[in-house]
């Protein structure tokens, strides 16, 4: 039920928007708007959004505007829920809409794709999406394409699920991968006192928030000058800035490599990583 970018632009003939994208993604759906699908049946595809009235919505080429699909006020998760009780039939307290629009739309396409990122909807949202797609399946064909906030962030859920099978937010404290975003939470670990040592590994230099006090911090950052509040600040250069990378992008929906924009003598942070690892454990990391 998902679908990568390049499919998307060739052969979706109608878009749904759900919730409000990060702006990096804006230019995509300007591109959708401007350009036809190789299935469409009308050479234009047809664009909706999923919202309360007032939300963003990227802007369409030559003028366009989607077709909002809201319940006045309500959540992106209430909307949603009412949504797919219309779509099997049900009744719902507040009618989504413009929802005859949507189903006529629904009724003619050969190929439907949802836009959404965890950017603008929380878990029950998505999970109402998800519904959603998988109700239109049992009939016709729908699917749904991820759009990140965060390509880093992106890359590196990717990276963990692959190497654990599971997302970020995985302990190893007894030997093996174990997936808890509660308890592996970081910040609220730190919030609670639970962390004696915060490694801060990014290529952005923020301040820290106020720590606890028995609570040491070594921080990996681009920069200069040492992190205030750090025990041990440690310059580390930008992927695909500093040095080679391997990042994930957006556009592709995949892992790409990138060459230095501006190649440096600063270490990447893997390298660092890495000599820590040598000097702290007997046997070497793996990969």
């Amino acid at each position: 039920m998902t679908v990568a970018p390049g499919e998307t632009r060739r052969r979706a003939d109608v878009v749904v928007i759900v919730g409000e994208l990060p702006r990096i993604h804006h230019g995509l759906v300007g591109e959708l708007a401007g350009t036809v699908p190789d299935l469409s049946t009308v050479n234009q595809r047809a664009f909706f959004v999923v919202g309360p009235n007032g939300m963003s919505v990227p802007p369409l080429n030559g003028g366009r505007e989607a077709t909002r699909l809201a319940c006045g006020q309500a959540s992106l998760a209430a909307t949603l829920a009412s949504l797919r009780a219309q779509y099997k039939g049900r009744r719902t307290s507040q009618p989504v809409s413009n929802f005859n629009d949507f189903a006529k739309a629904l009724a003619a396409a050969r190929f439907p794709v949802f836009l959404f990122s965890g950017h603008a909807a929380e878990g029950l949202a998505l999970e109402m999406l998800q519904g959603l797609i998988a109700d239109l399946n049992r009939n016709s064909r729908a699917s749904g394409l991820h759009l990140p906030a965060n390509e880093n962030g992106w890359g590196s859920t990717l990276a963990s699920a692959w190497m654990t099978g599971f997302p970020l937010r995985t302990g190893f404290a007894r030997g093996f991968p174990e997936f808890d975003p509660w308890r592996c939470d970081v910040a609220r670990m730190i919030a609670a006192g639970e962390a004696d040592l915060h490694l801060r590994i990014s290529a952005a230099t923020a301040q820290p928030k106020e720590k606890k006090r028995r609570m040491a911090l070594i921080a990996l950052t681009k920069t200069q000058e040492p992190v205030a509040g750090a025990a041990v600040t440690i310059a580390i250069g930008e992927a695909g800035l500093d040095h080679d990378a391997v990042v994930y992008s957006s556009r592709t929906g995949s892992l790409r490599s990138t060459e230095a924009q501006a190649a440096s003598q600063l270490p990447s942070a893997a390298t660092i990583i890495r000599l820590i690892a040598t000097h702290a454990f007997a046997e070497p990391l793996p990969c």
